[in-house]
């Protein structure tokens, strides 16, 4: 899933300084259960992710084989660390995860020309990024393929459930 952006200029806030206008943004309700296979969410430079549950209404992202939410048991049975990228943030981009569930993330996905690991969560140079109150589960470190280091566009990573470069 690609969230893309086209900046429509600049916008001039109150302090006169200029920033990127955000045009694209996803906003998942409370309760939404997002199965990926071998996918990932990339948010793009400018667009923002918006998955904001509530304690009894979680956002869930897991792997499609994860019966747990939405499947034939109430049992996880197949689900595997990796079966999905994870969400990566590009710079300039913003982020809002509360009360969020993201499992069975950190695994390899196409890239052009290529395949290349994700984490769970990488934040890379994002304006904004808040994540509270989410709970990470069996996700594997968001290493393998046999892309080049910086991953297509995507900057170099390392081992772990979430990664952070440069953002706060």
């Amino acid at each position: 899933l690609l969230i893309g952006a086209t900046p429509g200029g600049p916008i001039q806030r109150s302090n006169g300084l200029l920033e990127a206008r955000p045009d694209a943004q996803l906003v998942v309700d409370p309760g939404i259960v997002v199965k990926l296979d071998g996918a990932r969410i990339d948010v793009e430079v400018s667009t923002q992710l918006i998955a904001e549950g509530s304690p009894d209404n979680p956002v869930i992202f897991t792997s499609i084989n994860d019966n747990r939410y939405g499947g034939v048991t109430e049992v996880s049975t197949g689900a595997e660390p990796g079966d999905w990228g994870g969400i990566h943030v590009a710079q300039a981009a913003r982020l809002s995860l509360d009360n969020v569930v993201i499992a069975y993330g950190g695994g390899v996905t196409r890239v052009p020309g290529s395949s290349t690991a994700f984490n769970a969560l990488e934040i890379h140079q994002a304006e904004a990024a808040r994540v509270t109150n989410s709970v990470f589960e069996n996700n594997d470190l968001g290493v393998g393929g046999i892309a080049e280091e910086q991953r297509v566009g995507h900057g170099t990573h390392g081992p772990g459930a979430i990664f952070v470069r440069g953002a706060q």
